[in-house]
Order: C-alpha cells, then structure tokens, then sequence
C-alpha cells in the first residue's frame, strides 16, 4: 500500500462514481457514468487523378449516437470527427486518408488490474497482464470489501 500511495493517486469512494469524461489520448475518451454519446462527422470528397486515372474517394459522414450502461467505457473516435458528450465538444487531431477513412467507433471496457490483483494476487494468468488492459465487453464481477491499511 506505501508503494501504491507513493507512485500514484489513490480514491476510494464510498458512492457512486460522479459522470465525467477524461482524454486518454487524441480520440480516445475514458467515459464515466454517462449514457449518451453523440458521434458526428463532416464528409468530404477527394479527387485523385493520379495515373491519369479520374476517380473520387470520399469520407462518409458520422451522426451517432451510441448507448452504454455501462459504469465505464472507453470509445475510440474515427479520424476527423467529435464527441459530444453533455454538451461539451471533444475533437480528435487525426486527418482521414480517404482510402481508408474508419467509420467505426471502437468501445471497450477498463479493467481495473489492482483491485483483480488484491484478490487473485497468485493467479498464473495475472502476472503478465498491464493496467492498461481494455476488454471487449463490460466484466461485471462482485468481489468482497477491500481492506486497505491507513497510515
């Protein structure tokens, strides 16, 4: 517990977790307690004439809006596009290669790796695993009280 304090922020609460939403990273956005998502994006064409060839690619338009009841998740944006979350706008850097321009919106899960170590700390298939592990769908476990040792 001295190592955790030390090399990290700890909370426990005792209560629900407050709605809030967190970039990780360019386009990726830790969701908290927050059911709607509102995903747009502004299509485009583009014109390629190379190899004297006349040909349009385009990056399809995005209006979405994605539902999760989940207590956290994390969603992945597309290139070029927003999330608006409880009116506030979040945007990702990336630029769309027409090419290949994603339209899909990546969700997973967190999976919180002190609390599964505190309890399975000699579990063969633990030891390999990082805290930034993401999961496909939401792992729903009850797990008894977690003893922690004040100062």
């Amino acid at each position: 517990m001295i190592n955790i304090k030390a090399l990290c922020e700890l909370h426990l609460l005792y209560r629900s977790l407050e709605p809030a939403v967190y970039v990780i990273a360019d386009g990726k956005l830790l969701i908290s307690n927050i059911t709607k998502v509102h995903i747009k994006r502004k299509g485009r064409f583009v014109q390629n004439n190379s190899f004297h060839i006349n040909h349009v690619k385009g990056v399809r338009d995005i209006d979405k809006i994605l539902e999760n009841h989940s207590p956290q998740y994390l969603i992945t944006l597309p290139c070029e596009s927003q999330a608006i979350i409880n009116d506030v706008v979040y945007l990702t850097e990336r630029h769309c290669n027409p090419e290949i321009a994603e339209i899909d919106i990546n969700t997973s899960f967190p999976l919180n790796m002190l609390v599964l170590k505190h309890y399975f700390s000699n579990h063969s298939l633990l030891s390999d695993l990082n805290s930034a592990l993401e999961l496909n769908q939401s792992l729903f476990a009850k797990l008894p009280p977690l003893l922690v040792q004040s100062d």
